[in-house]
């Protein structure tokens, strides 16, 4: 069960590649947003481009604020950017957490 702090159909539709890219971003770089961007257009690929952001580089006040006080072991903060702007919220899923998902990936994560 997806828990969000808003009604993200983007993040329930990729949480598992959401959640273990996060903790990768996590392990490697520290506290951060994983930033979904759905609104490419330069690409023929049903999957929206994610990338992790880390506290340290450039986050606005709220994201910052997120960033500082999420429990990355349970919650990933995600910025979904579409064509009618961005959503920053933090996510959760009841079972599939990022280290579980992370550690059942049968490959690398890879940031597309």
């Amino acid at each position: 069960m997806l828990v969000t702090d808003c009604h993200c159909n983007v993040i329930e539709e990729n949480w598992k590649d959401i959640a273990r890219n996060a903790w990768a971003g996590y392990l490697n770089d520290g506290r951060g947003v994983l930033r979904v961007n759905t609104g490419r257009t330069d690409t023929v690929s049903p999957r929206p481009l994610m990338f992790y952001q880390p506290l340290t580089l450039g986050l606005t006040e709220d994201e910052r604020e997120m960033a500082e006080t999420y429990d990355p072991t349970k919650e990933v903060v995600v910025c979904v950017v579409d064509c009618n702007g961005r959503h920053t919220c933090k996510a959760s899923h009841l079972e599939l957490t990022p280290p579980a998902v992370y550690a059942q990936s049968e490959r690398v994560p890879v940031f597309d």
